[in-house]
């Protein structure tokens, strides 16, 4: 290459690089403009938020909100009215049932004096037991009946003890009369009546205080009626409890005994 050509060909070059510094500088000033247009408007933005001020809630606005609010309370006021009220009614339902079922329970004991001259009390006794029962349950089909029996005699001898048997198995609430197993507890109760026999008591006063102390310790029921019938023909020992011609062998009582 000659030596114009070569110095051709090296301003060639430099003007090139020339043009390339020239473009590298407009490229540069353009994006640092481009960074200053954006700064600017972010600047712009954020001085318009903090001055940015809510317009205030006009007064219907203001109402709307107070009737929202008073219409949630009155809403939440009757929820809770209503889950009070249906607990009354609950409350009032378990009342009702509770009086059913007290009305229509009765624990019903005989305390009966089985002596040597009590037998044919002692058959009535069996004898009234059925008739009592059959009529309570024929009036009041699901009421539920309990019968006991206590037959005392004498100091030192055998006390019979028949806790309660229910002679109605049926529940006042339902529909349905007595059942069979009732009944046949009933029959049952009457058969084995007839194997307390009279015997025993060799002065007239005889010892109640053990009939009615058996008769108190019973499984008697928390609820329904109690009725205790006390069927005799002797008093209690004791003379204080007695005429003085009634014969007693324990003229103290139960003091008599070392009780």
């Amino acid at each position: 290459m000659s030596r114009r050509a070569f110095t051709s060909f090296l301003g060639k070059v430099e003007e090139a690089v020339d043009e390339g510094s020239l473009r590298a500088a407009a490229a540069e000033r353009e994006y640092a403009a481009l960074r200053a247009q954006m700064a600017a408007l972010m600047s712009s933005r954020g001085a318009g938020a903090s001055t940015f001020k809510p317009a205030a809630p006009s007064a219907s606005s203001l109402r709307a909100i107070a009737a929202e609010r008073e219409n949630s309370l009155l809403k939440e006021k009757l929820r809770v009215a209503g889950l009070r009220e249906e607990r009354a009614s609950m409350d009032k339902l378990k009342a009702v049932r509770t009086i059913i079922l007290r009305s229509s329970q009765l624990d019903l004991v005989f305390v009966v004096d089985v002596t040597g001259s009590m037998q044919s009390s002692i058959d009535m006794v069996r004898n009234k037991i059925k008739q009592i029962s059959e009529r309570i349950l024929e009036v009041h089909p699901r009421a539920v009946l309990r019968v006991a029996f206590i037959g005392y005699r004498d100091y030192g001898e055998e006390t019979v003890v028949k806790d309660f048997m229910a002679l109605s198995a049926a529940n006042p609430l339902n529909r349905s009369g007595p059942s069979i197993r009732a009944a046949k507890d009933l029959e049952d109760f009457v058969s084995w009546m007839g194997t307390v026999k009279a015997h025993g008591g060799d002065d007239t006063a005889e010892d109640v205080y053990t009939g009615l102390e058996r008769a108190a310790s019973l499984n008697w029921t928390s609820q329904g009626g109690r009725l205790l019938i006390h069927i005799a023909d002797a008093p209690c020992h004791g003379s204080i409890f007695h005429a003085p011609n009634i014969s007693d062998s324990y003229p103290a009582g139960l003091t008599g005994l070392g009780w």
